[in-house]
């Protein structure tokens, strides 16, 4: 366990190291996010879902970033038997410098799901894995920002989360 939590920040330490070298504009980003998405076992059927979550960037002006996000999965509903999940992502963010750019997420992600197992009883799985995203931000010097993005996390013990989101927040 230990040596698992070793390797993971050192890893996400120098996927994110180019975010530290870049000093000359610090801007930071805080947002809300909604969409729709899938989060199960590989061999089952993946129902769609709610999803909502925060998120957070940090360096946002420059070429590379720090990001971080919080995605709830809602209950898919009968017949499925997965309940919530939960899902945290970070790592580094390349994105474009212009109003209207392109950005590309890697990092690293860990998720907590629940379900039913046998007479109604609730079991939980936690997993880690690798996270990617990608989409287009839209957002002004200082002030609000709308960014729709696409993610998918493939995760130990054969789990995958895919979500379709857009996220409404503030720069400064």
């Amino acid at each position: 366990m230990r040596r698992t939590l070793l390797v993971a920040t050192a890893s996400a330490f120098l996927l994110c190291a180019p975010s530290f070298a870049q000093r000359e504009n610090p801007r930071y980003e805080v947002g809300f996010r909604a969409g729709a998405g899938a989060y199960s076992y590989i061999d089952n059927s993946a129902y769609t879902r709610a999803v909502v979550g925060l998120e957070a960037c940090a360096f946002c002006g420059g070429r590379y970033a720090l990001f971080g996000a919080y995605s709830h999965f809602l209950a898919p509903g009968p017949p499925s038997r997965y309940k919530s999940a939960d899902l945290l992502h970070t790592g580094l963010r390349i994105q474009g410098r212009r109003r209207v750019s392109p950005f590309f997420d890697v990092g690293i992600a860990a998720g907590y799901s629940r379900f039913l197992w046998g007479a109604g009883a609730t079991r939980s799985i936690t997993t880690a894995g690798v996270g990617l995203g990608a989409g287009v931000a839209f957002r002004t010097a200082k002030g609000p920002y709308i960014r729709p993005q696409v993610r998918l996390s493939i995760m130990s013990e054969a789990y995958l989360a895919a979500s379709a989101e857009i996220a409404i927040g503030w720069r400064f």
